[in-house]
């Protein structure tokens, strides 16, 4: 490595360091999450320049550390928050190296738990009111579902299936549906019970049952 290169990776660095300093003089309060992620992603471009795996393991957990300081800051979940992070940082160097560092799943896992039970212990009476409230909710949106059914009368399912077959044949047939069955044969066949040809012969003339006949039964059958 030359001199000018030397210059140039000081020169970032200061930069750097100067635009770090900047921000938590700027946010103030807890912003030691800045330090902490600085230094996770120093270790992230050794890495990504070396794919050594060992640079893997502070990136990760370093990274991890940063968010689970973070998250305490922005959270009002003592401990948990932070535990989650850094579970998720351990998981991250499973990933960035998933055939050598593998073990990392384990203390991630372990971590992650960790993190639930400690959520779940101080936040007991949340979670039962959430789930009391979701059941409410279940149930009253089932007996809402209940109510809104309607129910369909088996005398307009019959006029709706004929005018429906009736269209239909129109416009293949191109005719006009009067020609098919008028409205007052169409409004007998839904009120007359109707089983066989011969029940037909009430309401229909004998061409419109050599046509049609046998197809106003099976509307009608498909339609009770």
């Amino acid at each position: 490595m030359n001199l000018k290169t030397q210059e140039q990776q000081i020169g970032l660095a200061l930069i750097g360091l100067g635009a770090l300093w900047f921000l938590t003089t700027v946010i103030g309060g807890d912003s030691g999450w800045l330090w902490i992620a600085a230094i996770a992603a120093a270790f992230g471009v050794a890495y990504s320049r070396t794919r050594n795996a060992g640079f893997a393991v502070p990136c990760g957990i370093l990274a991890g550390i940063a968010v689970g300081v973070l998250l305490e800051a922005l959270l009002p979940f003592e401990g948990s928050a932070f535990l989650l992070g850094l579970a998720g940082g351990f998981y991250a160097v499973k990933t960035l190296e998933p055939k050598i560092h593998r073990w990392a799943i384990y203390p991630a896992s372990i971590l992650a738990a960790i993190a639930i039970l400690i959520f779940v212990t101080q936040n007991a009476l949340l979670i039962a009111l959430v789930l009391v409230g979701a059941g409410a909710y279940l149930l009253t949106r089932n007996r809402s579902a209940t109510k809104s059914v309607t129910v369909i009368n088996p005398l307009e399912q019959r006029r709706a299936a004929l005018e429906k077959w009736r269209s239909n044949l129109a416009k293949l047939t191109d005719k006009d549906k009067s020609e098919i069955l008028s409205d007052a044969q169409l409004e007998a066949l839904v009120n007359a019970p109707t089983a066989t040809l011969e029940d037909l012969h009430d309401t229909l003339s004998s061409d419109q049952i050599a046509r049609y006949g046998n197809q106003v039964l099976e509307v009608l059958r498909s339609a009770a």
